[in-house]
């Protein structure tokens, strides 16, 4: 059974490498595993396989396959199987690893997700947030950063302005207008678009005003 016959279907790995003598009873867990399993809601099927490995020891590789991964999980979490683990443990002197198997926990967190925006549509939402930071920090940064070398005045300027806008400008622009972005509908594609352009020339309107740029050219460090 693999991750690749069905979106829904979630796999686990179970890896384990056990010494030759406790080989028979490593298989022998096994079997009481997958008999437990049978009885949870959403298993579909264990498939074990062995490799012996060059230090003695065998790998062992375990499969489970599961409906979704909250069967999976419920599964994985459950009291008869930590018990039957716990006994293993305690008998192989052996923590056994698990990991996701992640070509199917891609294909379900995919499932899960919205479909990603437009890039057009970031693209808008970084433009608006871009903007006014940029502008600002260079009106009220003139007798700072503006006496640096230019390089280094640019280098300055835009770690600031990418902090800003990364994580915290974007993220608040992309929660406002987090329905925007998902929505196939053209009369809303426009209406948001025209609400960022707006915004836009707004702040335009602002920064280009005397008065707002003596404002904070008085006001800068």
């Amino acid at each position: 059974m693999g991750g690749s016959d069905s979106a829904e279907q979630f796999d686990y790995l179970i890896q384990a490498q056990v010494r030759q003598p406790d080989l028979a009873e490593y298989k022998k867990l096994q079997q009481f595993l997958r008999q437990a399993a049978l009885q949870s809601e959403g298993f579909i099927e264990q498939e074990n396989s062995y490799q012996q490995l060059e230090n003695g020891l065998i790998e062992c590789n375990v499969r489970l396959c599961f409906s979704n991964v909250q069967a999976c999980l419920a599964w994985i979490d459950s009291p008869i199987r930590r018990r039957l683990l716990n006994q293993a443990e305690a008998n192989f002197k052996h923590q056994f690893q698990s990991e996701i198997h992640k070509p199917s926990f891609d294909l379900w967190l995919r499932s899960q997700l919205p479909d990603q925006p437009p890039i057009w549509k970031m693209n808008l939402l970084i433009w608006l947030a871009l903007y006014p930071s940029v502008m600002l920090l260079s009106l009220i940064s003139v007798h700072s950063l503006g006496e640096l070398p230019l390089a280094l005045n640019m280098l300055i300027s835009n770690a600031i302005t990418v902090a800003v806008t990364g994580w915290l400008l974007v993220p608040l622009l992309a929660k406002a207008y987090g329905g925007w972005l998902q929505t196939q509908s053209h009369r809303w594609n426009l209406a948001g678009s025209g609400s960022i352009l707006a915004l836009l020339m707004v702040c335009y309107a602002v920064f280009s005003a005397p008065n707002v740029v003596i404002l904070l050219h008085r006001s800068a460090p």
